[in-house]
């Protein structure tokens, strides 16, 4: 079927080159570009049940505006793609930010470029497509680099870090899947299963129970401790403290999934902790969390969007 329709589209392809070659001809300026890209982008919507025509007309749509320097087109396009056809979305966004950067346009829009090369890292990297985050993220590089933005090359070289990490740890994953299909109670598949789900991913709802079945014995028992039904503040702070301290002990991919569970306890305690030493110390991790791993990212490990309230001291944290 997939061959069937790569023919199909290659036909297309050919037919619609000939079609427009005089279009292609006469789009001598920035504008007329931009204008046939709608052209063809409208078009798509008129063929009726000819899909391979349609999924052309976009994609020669998207490759034009990337190239003309219209950034907003060529993701129109895609986002048009994403909603009639199966696609690889991270990879055709990352393809259309690849054309872009070569355009004059990218020179000017280097901010833009470099917040759609982050927002695609997030994407590709909640899809498990690693290669395409690395590879956005050095677009992104390249945009803060032209901009002479410091302090973005600075939280790259950071991402790049984790993000490699990741990879490596995901190729692990699918094995120790396959042994769980054998064997769930497998300590060792449960560990990296676990452990990528929890603190790679953040899906602590599927991963706790893969923990409290690893080998390693600390993540066991947090692990079980965090599925308790029923926690007393103190407990809240006490668990929190307790995936602190593990954090400070791992390296860098497992230190930031501990810390931000850590942070999503003390985001808890702080709203029931009476004043005193545990709710200050609850309040101070949050913004050392808040500071090294970011606002956004801290308030979605912590399902709270008033962190700035929780993480200051003397606030109410309510």
């Amino acid at each position: 079927q997939k061959k069937a329709q790569k023919v199909a589209e290659g036909t297309a392809r050919a037919t619609l080159k000939d079609l427009y070659a005089e279009d292609y001809k006469q789009a001598k300026t920035a504008q007329d570009r931009h204008q046939l890209a709608q052209k063809l982008a409208a078009s798509s919507r008129e063929v009726g049940e000819d899909r391979a025509a349609a999924y052309e007309l976009l994609r020669i749509a998207r490759d034009l505006s990337a190239q003309n320097g219209d950034l907003s087109e060529a993701l129109k396009s895609v986002t048009e793609l994403e909603q009639r056809f199966e696609i690889d979305a991270p990879k055709m966004r990352l393809e259309v930010l690849q054309q872009f950067q070569k355009s004059p346009a990218a020179q000017v829009q280097h901010q833009v470029l470099a917040e759609e090369a982050r927002q695609l890292v997030i994407l590709a990297t909640q899809n498990d497509e690693y290669e395409v985050a690395l590879e956005a993220l050095a677009v992104g590089k390249g945009a803060a680099r032209r901009g002479g933005d410091t302090a973005m090359l600075a939280a790259v070289a950071k991402t790049q870090t984790w993000l490699e990490a990741a990879k490596k740890f995901y190729d692990d994953v699918s094995k120790a899947e396959s042994r769980l299909m054998a064997n769930p109670s497998d300590p060792h598949a449960n560990q990296i299963v676990g452990i990528y789900n929890c603190l790679v991913k953040g899906r602590w709802e599927v991963g706790l129970p893969q923990l409290a079945r690893a080998n390693d014995l600390q993540l066991r028992f947090l692990a079980k401790l965090d599925l308790a039904s029923s926690k007393s503040p103190q407990e809240l702070v006490d668990l929190a403290h307790q995936y602190w301290d593990l954090a400070e002990q791992k390296p860098d991919l497992e230190k930031r999934g501990l810390k931000l569970r850590a942070a999503y306890w003390y985001a808890q305690a702080t709203t029931k902790l009476p004043d005193g030493l545990d709710k200050i110390k609850a309040r101070k991790r949050l913004a050392e969390v808040i500071e090294a791993y970011g606002k956004e990212e801290t308030e979605k490990a912590t399902a709270r969007n008033d962190l700035a309230t929780a993480a200051k001291i003397g606030g109410s944290g309510e």
